[in-house]
């Protein structure tokens, strides 16, 4: 099914000839599927689980993702964090509606993933927002900071790329104590932003630390 898409699940099993495949038929009747699936689980409902887990019915197939995703691809230096919508129908609380992804309803995910070469786009870590992100570090911090200790790339000198959402002085500081570089937009009122940039037209102005982080400036 995921290599071949039809509108409808019912049309997998179509006797049509332009949309017909055998080995649908030759596997299983389409009731049988529907019966299946209509009762499918991946862990036993009368085990004991953590009580702040929200996706506790799916974690043992993340866990094989995220095992996987780790284990069989590691990128190279130049990665990049950034969250896309997975197109999800069902009822969940965490649910999100955006009418800027393609997916526009669905299941808000972070994602780290290798940003440059042959395997740009490959998928290292991943962790799905159930609106559990409070902590003493701002969201999109604890985001990138979560992302990076679950693919094990900190103190590997890796370089990190990430949109204005991500980045801050703070979450760059925090980085570049574990050996980690990074490049990004960013708000100009993030907390630690310098706030006497002030660039003429077509010129451009800058800050810089003695440890080596930098601020630019450019207006068109």
């Amino acid at each position: 099914m995921g290599l071949r898409s039809h509108c409808t699940v019912r049309d997998f099993w179509s006797t049509y000839p332009l949309m017909s495949s055998s080995i649908f038929q030759k596997t299983m009747t389409q009731d049988r599927f529907d019966s299946l699936t209509s009762a499918i689980h991946f862990v036993d409902n009368e085990e004991e689980r953590q009580g702040d887990d929200r996706l506790w019915k799916v974690r043992p197939v993340l866990d094989v993702l995220d095992e996987t995703f780790r284990t069989v691809f590691i990128p190279n230096k130049i990665i990049t964090v950034d969250e896309s919508l997975w197109a999800f129908k069902g009822r969940h609380h965490a649910v999100q509606y955006n009418l800027s992804k393609r997916a526009r309803r669905g299941m808000k995910v972070y994602k780290l993933c290798s940003s440059d070469g042959p395997e740009e786009g490959y998928t290292s870590a991943f962790k799905i927002y159930t609106g559990q992100d409070r902590g003493e570090s701002p969201a999109s911090m604890k985001a990138v900071i979560d992302l990076l200790e679950k693919a094990h790339l900190f103190d590997k000198g890796y370089e990190m790329h990430s949109d204005r959402w991500y980045s801050s002085p703070t979450l760059f500081i925090h980085l570049q104590a574990r050996k980690t570089s990074a490049f990004g937009t960013v708000c100009t009122n993030r907390r630690g932003m310098p706030a006497d940039l002030r660039p003429s037209r077509g010129q451009i102005d800058f800050r810089s630390t003695p440890t080596g982080m930098m601020c630019l400036q450019w207006v068109d």
